[in-house]
């Protein structure tokens, strides 16, 4: 890989490193100029890892986009409010969406078996989400259970491709599962008044890393190939 995607993946590590660690120290002022630049830092090093790569560019695009909506969506939830709040929400809804258009093209066409795990499992969720007893206006549930669907679908990816033995699968159902992690973290406050230490720094953690799984697992595969390619034609 090119020095420019250690320098830039080291100038997100920095920055991640400096935002949990304010908000653990409880200097929370720092939240709102580092938590729009982690996002795009790691879009551009993870696009700067894959462009040498056999990555075809409508993965890349699509990687980007899903980056660049989680950075609006980042932005959009420093403002307090129900219509910040959705529209963060929607940001991030997005963002998961092209994250999925990515990991369904590696799969192919789906067993019956498959697909019933694939799609059955979120829309399950899905149908209890919208059902379920919080005190939520209307609008709002069906963006939490649409929001929570496309996350299930996404972990659902991850544990498909364990199933098929598709290298780094396990990255983006671990990715998944921290950003449910961190989501829920985010729910039992926003929705049910439950609060527990650190919950902020943890919150932030838990969706860096999220982040770095599913941009990671997706961009493995290619950077390894192309490394391997490398070695070969050295012999």
């Amino acid at each position: 890989m090119s020095r420019k995607v250690y320098i830039v993946g080291g100038v997100f590590l920095v920055l991640s490193v400096i935002e949990v660690f304010s908000l653990a120290i409880g200097t929370e002022s720092l939240h709102a100029y580092i938590k729009p630049f982690l996002m795009p830092s790691l879009m551009v090093t993870a696009i700067l890892a894959l462009l040498p790569t056999a990555c075809d560019r409508k993965t890349i695009t699509n990687l980007a986009i899903a980056l660049t909506m989680h950075t609006a969506g980042d932005i959009l939830l420093l403002f307090p409010g129900v219509k910040f709040l959705m529209a963060g929400l929607t940001a991030f809804l997005i963002g998961h969406i092209f994250y999925i258009i990515i990991l369904s093209k590696r799969f192919g066409k789906l067993s019956p078996s498959e697909a019933l795990w694939f799609v059955a499992v979120p829309v399950i969720m899905l149908s209890n989400l919208i059902t379920m007893p919080f005190d939520l206006p209307v609008k709002m549930r069906i963006a939490v259970s649409f929001y929570c669907a496309a996350l299930l679908c996404i972990t659902s990816s991850g544990i498909l491709g364990v199933i098929r033995k598709y290298p780094y699968s396990w990255l983006i159902l671990s990715g998944g599962l921290f950003f449910m992690g961190s989501d829920l973290m985010i729910a039992l406050e926003t929705f049910m008044g439950i609060d527990f230490p650190f919950r902020h720094p943890l919150i932030m953690f838990t969706y860096i890393l999220a982040e770095i799984l599913l941009a990671g697992g997706i961009a493995l595969p290619y950077i390894k190939n192309k490394l391997v390619d490398n070695q070969n034609n050295t012999i």
